[in-house]
């Protein structure tokens, strides 16, 4: 009769085969167990699936890890010797944090390599019994049974632990919700409630309505679409709800928590779930699952019988992970296919542009009703879904892709998140990390113009950092520029001709590769340059002249520009003449380089003209004398010409004898000319012409041709013993009536003769005159134009 009852009271009980049932964990030790079911938590799944479960017993506190969905365990790894309850928990770093209490103190171990290791406990603060713990990013929080104190670390549980003291209750536990926003809920039997704002620095009381109160009791927090809740379960079958917005506390009906007063463990997580896990009248280890944050539970499935479990939901299987003690041993089961779930299957983070269009995939398990609206949003900046935003909404109950946009007005941050719910099922997905990048801001785009033909136009743009900006040129020319770290760039073209528009069509970020289409552009006016351009590129200019020149020189040069619109610089040489300031037109004044710089007055552009060459010229300076000896067959006259200029010279001079023909000199034009006369010079006087062939004047000048003993010996011997000079043969006699003066060095006059005596005896007054030099001159007219000539040399007297 007693069998019968047993199955009529157990007829309700779901029979649900396992994916993985009764899986080895413990390896080592005696009498390991994982602790009373409402005081600690022994299961933690890590981001990529991997399931941790913590136990005690003879050997110490142990994990052992599956990375195969719970079918096999590896090798247990050895936290501590001591033998107390642990707790364990993940964040979202994959750092595993276990804790316990030993001798009065709340312990702290950690594995940072994905628990191959663990690291030297630390001594967190004061504790009894055992020990709670809760995550959130680089926060961790740890509270005793009796909450006298959290402890709260935002180094990972790195460094010192700052305490904040609390109401000393009984069965105290710890939460975060994903806001970041710390639950202590605790009761004495009279359950209270606390939360913090400011990571666990203080907390306030949420004043529930109306009290409640519980033995024993188990804690879980759920956040889903229809409200964020703390439920709570001890023995017996009632539970509580507690809206934390608002402190309203409801009555729901859990499972019947009769065996064992520790014997309850509560799951939930931000996706609505909550797990009831309980111990019935039978010693079963059952657990009812609710989909929708508690509003209904499916039937009760029984686990094992056993002393205690804990509940875990792996959120990248979907699967339930129970970890139960069972004779002194530790065992996994896992249940595939029991939760309704939706899921976003994309990468981690989203990255997507502000703006644009991002295509988010989700599964759905089986269960939706064909009329369940998904929504979508995205949290906050700081990754807050209480100011949560719609993003998209569809009507589905089966997997699919969704596309959405990012709102305009977003502001760009890495902190966004996205998550799918469905509000009728109070059930929501996981939420992923979202990049929200910014578009490309509006270019400021000016220029330097208006500007001078042949000058350079600068285009400068002011647009986000590190961006490429593409355009076109007047229409046709493709290219693109990228911004420098400070948004900055130019874009320079050299030489301009004409007008020039720069057109911005696109601008897309090098690292994010977001784009913002453009429709910006800026013209730079190009003022046409006037151009002076001589009639001659160089001349001639005469200087020194004495009025044999054959040109005109130099030439006017003339902008044909006017000196009300237009003023001007001249330079020779590259050196500003101020003399010429602002004239239009000059008369050269030497010659040099000319140009002339001159500026519109109207569009202030200044142009150069072209190079004018002015070269100098002059008549020759001449110098000439008869380099032939006396009395030779051919006299020789040798004439050096030289000009006189100072600036680009550029003489070249001819020569003439007696008005023959023009021969050109040796030389190096505008340098010193020379010739040499060694022909038809006859004796008497020679007419020596020389000109410029530029011509810029002609220079003359007369050699006198005469044929004298240089030296002779009056000492009776009958060989040059007298001196007087030699008369040309043609014209005849022409230098017969010459007067010939003798001189002493001191221009004493000891003789005169005439050509056809017998010359000097070398005697003064019947007196021998020393051996010395002696001066003569000789006076004549020249029958060519009939004029009286002079000419004076000297000679020696030798004894």
């Amino acid at each position: 009769m007693c069998i019968i009852l047993v199955i009529l009271c157990t007829s309700q009980v779901k029979a649900q085969t396992p994916l993985f049932s009764a899986i080895p964990v413990s390896d080592e030790g005696v009498n390991n167990n994982i602790g009373n079911a409402n005081t600690s938590r022994n299961v933690a799944i890590d981001s990529e699936g991997s399931i941790y479960v913590v136990y005690t017993g003879n050997k110490g506190i142990r994990v052992a890890k599956s990375v195969n969905r719970g079918q096999s365990f590896l090798p247990s790894v050895s936290v501590t010797t001591f033998n107390a309850e642990p707790e364990i928990i993940i964040n979202d770093q994959d750092i595993v944090f276990i804790a316990w209490v030993e001798s009065g103190n709340i312990m702290l171990s950690r594995s940072v390599d994905g628990g191959i290791s663990y690291s030297m406990p630390v001594i967190v603060g004061a504790g009894l019994v055992s020990v709670h713990i809760a995550v959130f990013e680089n926060h961790i929080y740890l509270v005793d049974k009796f909450g006298e104190f959290v402890y709260f670390n935002s180094n990972n549980g790195q460094g010192v632990f700052n305490a904040t003291p609390s109401i000393k209750n009984i069965f105290t536990d710890i939460r975060v919700d994903q806001n970041g926003v710390v639950y202590l809920p605790s009761d004495n039997p009279i359950v209270s409630l606390y939360k913090s704002m400011d990571e666990g620095f203080s907390f306030s009381r949420v004043g529930l309505q109306p009290a409640i109160l519980t033995l024993f009791s188990s804690y879980a927090l759920s956040v889903g679409p229809c409200g964020t809740y703390i439920f709570i379960g001890g023995n017996g079958s009632l539970g509580y709800k507690i809206d934390v917005s608002n402190g309203f506390t409801s009555s729901i009906n859990l499972g019947n928590n009769t065996f064992t007063n520790g014997g309850r463990t509560l799951f939930a997580d931000h996706r609505g779930t909550l797990i009831d896990g309980y111990q019935n009248r039978f010693g079963e280890l059952v657990m009812n699952i609710s989909n929708d944050q508690g509003q209904t539970f499916g039937a009760p499935i029984v686990v094992a019988t056993g002393g205690s479990h804990n509940i875990a939901r792996n959120h990248i299987t979907e699967d339930i992970v129970v970890a139960y003690e069972q004779n002194g041993a530790i065992y996994v089961s896992v249940y595939d296919n029991l939760l309704k779930s939706i899921y976003i299957n994309a990468p981690i983070p989203l990255e997507v542009c502000i703006g644009k269009t991002l295509t988010i995939p989700y599964e759905l398990s089986p269960g939706f009703s064909s009329s369940t609206q998904l929504s979508f949003y995205i949290s906050d900046a700081s990754g807050n879904f209480e100011n949560k935003v719609l993003i998209a909404s569809v009507m589905s109950n089966t997997s699919g892709n969704v596309d959405v946009v990012l709102p305009l007005d977003l502001l760009p941050g890495d902190k966004y998140r996205v998550q799918i719910e469905s509000e009728a099922d109070c059930t929501q997905s996981n939420s992923v990390p979202l990049i929200a990048n910014p578009l490309p801001s509006v270019p400021f785009l000016s220029h330097n113009g208006p500007i001078c033909e042949g000058e350079n136009a600068v285009f400068s743009i002011i647009a986000t950092p590190e961006t490429e900006i593409f355009y076109t040129l007047n229409g046709t020319d493709a290219n693109s520029a990228v911004t420098d770290a400070t948004g900055s760039v130019s874009i320079t073209l050299t030489n301009t001709i004409t007008d020039l528009t720069l057109q911005l069509n696109q601008a897309i970020h090098l690292t994010t590769g977001c784009s913002s289409s453009l429709n910006i552009s800026e013209t730079v006016i190009v003022y046409p340059l006037e151009e002076v351009i001589f009639d001659f590129s160089s001349a001639i200019m005469c200087i020194n002249t004495n009025g044999s020149e054959a040109i005109d020189s130099p030439p006017m040069l003339d902008t044909s520009l006017n000196n009300y619109e237009y003023s001007f610089n001249w330079y020779i040489d590259g050196v500003l003449q101020p003399q010429f300031q602002n004239l239009s037109s000059i008369m050269p004044s030497r010659g040099g380089t000319y140009q002339v710089e001159f500026t519109s007055l109207i569009t202030n552009c200044t142009n150069v003209s072209q190079i004018f060459i002015v070269y100098e010229s002059t008549p020759p300076v001449l110098e000439a004398q008869v380099v032939s000896d006396a009395f030779a067959n051919n006299h020789i006259i040798e004439v050096k010409a030289n000009n006189t200029a100072s600036y680009n010279a550029i003489s070249e001079y001819e020569f003439s004898l007696n008005n023959g023909n023009w021969v050109l000199g040796n030389g190096s034009r505008g340098g010193a000319y020379n010739f040499v006369f060694d022909q038809d010079v006859k004796l008497g006087v020679n007419l020596i012409k020389v000109r410029d062939v530029n011509g810029c004047g002609i220079s003359e000048i007369e050699i006198i041709v005469m044929d004298y003993p240089h030296y002779f010996t009056p000492n009776g011997d009958g060989i040059h013993d007298t001196w007087n000079i030699t008369a040309p043969k043609w014209p005849t006699n022409y230098l017969a009536t010459s007067k010939i003066y003798v001189y002493d060095r001191y221009g004493k006059l000891l003789k005169q003769l005439y050509p056809n005596n017998a010359g000097w005896n070398g005697t003064y007054n019947g007196y021998k005159m020393p051996a010395n030099d002696y001066w003569f001159e000789v006076f004549f007219v020249d029958p060519v134009d009939n004029n009286e000539r002079r000419f004076r040399a000297h000679f020696t007297l030798k004894r």
